[in-house]
């Protein structure tokens, strides 16, 4: 088998290991680790890298990636799974989405191991985690006071394998999203990794809601890897329509003042999920 080392730690096969990844301290010489929790099954395969939190507010993430570590399928694993709950520790501690110097994370990959700590933090992860991977899941939410419907994001274009992915994972909507210069995204796709990002709810806030699709998706994922036994897996989603494949995204206005409204009308075949509507219903003095 082949070997599987991450920043100087040895991950036997059909072991799990949790150890922390030091980054630079604060100002105060408080330490700052970054944990990475890799487990490895007895037969080579895939290697799946989970991480959240590259925005330091976005929290939902942390906690699926918490559930899916307890997931009993991952006793048949096949390949390695590593998983990092919190990328960017100096925003979570803070609860901001952005570095103490204002730079956001996922705009400075690959980073520099000589340049500023935005860059620095990036290339550890480039260099440490993504470039021993075959695969990889991004965990994203909306911003602060923005609640997205859970959605895949991805390129239709970028290969066959990222498309079948995203349609296994199982959310209702799978956009085809521009690639942004500096994300962990661009990074695997400049390195011919299939990369998805899964975002869904809003900064600061947990959704049960986002976090079971999240948990499933990844779920779903591996099994389609062949990573975990597909008897141990939950079925792809109930909905009998294919999920809406929009290729792009716009903000809609309300027309006037009031209260934001959305509905989602059941289709012909059944689903639950439909176009969303915004209206606005004026609030009247008593």
């Amino acid at each position: 088998m082949q070997d599987l080392i991450i920043h100087g730690v040895a991950i036997p096969p059909g072991k799990r290991v949790s150890f922390d990844i030091p980054l630079p301290s604060f100002y105060t010489h408080t330490p700052v680790p970054m944990t990475v929790h890799a487990i490895r099954g007895r037969r080579d395969g895939p290697r799946l890298l989970v991480c959240a939190a590259v925005h330091g507010d976005e929290i939902n993430g942390i906690e699926i990636i918490r559930c899916l570590l307890r997931s009993p399928a991952l006793r048949g694993l096949k390949g390695a799974l590593i998983a990092v709950p919190i990328v960017n520790v100096y925003g979570f501690v803070r609860q901001s989405r952005y570095l103490p110097d204002r730079r956001d994370l996922n705009r400075c990959f690959p980073g520099t191991d000589k340049g500023s700590l935005a860059a620095r933090l990036a290339y550890l992860v480039t260099a440490e985690l993504l470039t021993i991977c075959t695969h990889g899941i991004d965990l994203h939410t909306g911003a602060i006071h923005r609640d997205n419907l859970p959605q895949i994001r991805t390129t239709f274009t970028a290969d066959a394998t990222t498309e079948t992915l995203a349609r296994a994972f199982g959310v209702p909507v799978i956009l085809n999203a521009d690639i942004r210069d500096g994300s962990l995204r661009a990074e695997a796709v400049q390195r011919g990794i299939p990369c998805l990002v899964y975002e869904a709810a809003e900064a600061l806030r947990y959704s049960e809601t986002a976090i079971h699709a999240g948990v499933r998706g990844i779920l779903r994922v591996m099994r389609a890897l062949g990573m975990v036994p597909a008897g141990l897996v939950g079925g792809p989603c109930r909905s009998r329509s294919s999920p809406a494949r929009p290729s792009g995204s716009v903000p809609l206005r309300a027309a006037s003042c009031g209260r934001w409204c959305p509905w989602a009308p059941r289709s012909p075949g059944g689903s639950c999920w439909g176009w969303w509507r915004i209206r606005s219903a004026r609030t009247k003095s008593r």
